[in-house]
């Protein structure tokens, strides 16, 4: 979930309907650092999992179509921003996926910014007809009080159960909001670190640059103790970065329309919030979560390395540590073209 950026308010240029995305959008790249939401006022344990996470270099880039659906559990801040609903249908009508659960994130609204999260993942699945097929949970609008002690909440238990199900294989865990929910499962049962693979959106990573990650942008400041968590935790872990890689998610307005309006209810929705608030004027934005859901989908649409974690600081920022001996996947690049042609393809084959 993403808020604007001076990334998305760059000027624009020839919106091309029709034609390959690169030729729908074209804009300019403003060269200067940014928030990536901004905002005003946002087992079977051991062998069986062992044996599905091999190194990244080992793995097919072969799509998973013709594989058992991955099992994915989404935690997203549905109502900060409006990236993540795309993300949810992009994965509900994913075939190589399986969305088991769903879990509503806080944002900056530290009230009842979960709660808004949750209507909003109800909301989607009545438009869907899934509501009696996806259970949700109710996670934590608060970040955690240290690195240490976690948030009890249904969400984290659903987190835990899913994880914990009698399935041979893992659990991906997209975290498409603030870390909390995901953290806090790993620190009420610690077990659940060889049953799942958590995959999370946020904190930048610039391939060949020195540093090369930076700071986070919205998820990691809205709880920084769970990133800790979850970084200096052994769970199986790949990474996003934002507002790096990710932004290439850029696509236009009339885009959207042409391509969904008309489709169903679930498809004349997302068109619809291009209209609310403070989109309703924007030419276009970036479907920053696509990305993450997307590389579940199918991996060979993105470069993805092994490299050692990063220390994160109290206040978020990060620094490299290359003796590190534990390692993450990270994504040092994407198809955004490759994402945004399969989503149309599943549109065009998927029903609800």
């Amino acid at each position: 979930m993403c808020l604007l950026t001076p990334l998305e308010s760059g000027r624009l240029q020839g919106l091309f309907l029709g034609l390959p995305l690169r030729q729908e959008v074209q804009f300019v790249m403003l060269k200067m650092d940014f928030s990536r939401r901004q905002f005003v006022t946002r087992t079977l344990a051991g062998a069986a999992s062992a044996a599905f996470w091999v190194p990244h270099a080992q793995q097919s880039c072969a799509s998973p179509t013709s594989k058992k659906p991955r099992r994915v559990l989404i935690d997203t801040d549905a109502k900060n921003e409006i990236d993540d609903q795309f993300a949810i249908v992009q994965a509900l009508i994913a075939p190589e996926l399986k969305v088991e659960a769903i879990t509503a994130a806080g944002y900056h609204d530290r009230q009842v910014g979960a709660q808004r999260s949750f209507d909003e993942v109800e909301r989607i699945l009545r438009l869907t007809n899934l509501t009696e097929s996806i259970p949700v949970a109710l996670g934590s609008s608060i970040p955690m009080e240290d690195k240490k002690t976690p948030r009890p909440t249904d969400a984290a238990e659903l987190i835990i159960e899913r994880a914990l199900a009698d399935d041979p294989e893992p659990l991906y865990v997209l975290g498409l909001g603030q870390f909390t929910n995901l953290a806090s499962a790993l620190l009420i049962e610690p077990k659940i670190k060889d049953r799942v693979v958590f995959a999370c959106i946020d904190g930048d990573y610039r391939l060949g640059q020195t540093p090369a990650w930076g700071i986070g942008c919205y998820n990691w400041k809205m709880d920084v103790s769970a990133a800790q968590a979850i970084f200096e935790s052994d769970v199986r872990y790949i990474h996003m970065p934002a507002p790096s890689v990710s932004d290439q998610m850029y696509i236009g307005r009339e885009v959207i329309a042409k391509r969904l309006a008309g489709r169903g209810p679930i498809y004349d929705f997302l068109v619809s919030l291009w209209n609310e608030g403070r989109f309703k004027d924007l030419p276009g934005k970036i479907l920053w979560d696509m990305a993450l859901v997307h590389v579940m989908i199918d991996p060979s649409h993105g470069k993805r390395i092994t490299v050692p974690a990063p220390v994160i600081n109290d206040d978020g920022s990060t620094r490299d540590n290359p003796t590190n001996l534990r390692q993450v996947d990270v994504y040092a690049s994407i198809d955004a073209d490759e994402i945004y042609d399969r989503f149309w393809k599943a549109m065009a084959s998927h029903s609800f």
